[in-house]
């Protein structure tokens, strides 16, 4: 059987744990990735020749320019900071059901928000990749550009059905607030 979320809020303490718990990992997966970016040019000179000759076409970040670097960085920087402002909205939207406040417009709008991000992250990675890719090897720090088409239809989707389900939401929130009007 599966986890219902029970009266006493049982389930809402279970999810506040869990977004306590990945607040912890957020930032340990954030070094846990600039870590990568940094190391690798060590990991790739422990490598057999053979398969190192192969991967020696890989953007070393480390080996870029300083405005490179900035480019990198900044890139970087932005997509984690759409996934803490991710983070944020399903926090508050979690904080919001656990206090009882569902069907609320406050509740929808951030549903909404997060709907859009999700909805949108697929086509501004494509640009964002796009350009720092383009950028880089403008500066030099890339030899050639070629580019990215790797669009993430999946979370399109997602985004899209979360837009539906939101607009419902919005549309079952103005009807209830009409019907505590007319009583």
């Amino acid at each position: 059987m599966g986890t219902t979320m029970t009266d006493d809020g049982q389930g809402f303490r279970r999810l506040e744990r869990i977004y306590r718990a990945i607040w912890i990992a957020f930032p340990i997966y954030v070094a846990y990735q600039v870590w990568q970016v940094l190391t690798l040019p060590d990991r790739l000179a422990g490598l057999d020749p053979a398969l190192a000759s192969c991967m020696q076409h890989l953007p070393i970040v480390t080996s870029f320019s300083v405005a490179g670097m900035v480019v990198y960085w900044t890139a970087f920087a932005i997509e984690m900071g759409i996934y803490a402002a991710l983070l944020v909205l399903g926090h508050r939207v979690l904080a919001r059901c656990a206090g009882g406040r569902i069907f609320v417009p406050d509740l929808v709008g951030s549903l909404r928000a997060i709907a859009l991000i999700i909805t949108i992250m697929p086509v501004f990675d494509l640009v964002l990749q796009n350009a720092l890719l383009g950028l880089l090897a403008a500066l030099g720090d890339m030899p050639f550009y070629t580019p990215s088409f790797d669009f993430d239809v999946t979370i399109f989707g997602v985004g899209l059905l979360m837009l539906t389900v939101t607009a419902a939401m919005g549309r079952a929130v103005a009807m209830r607030e009409d019907q505590d009007l007319t009583i």
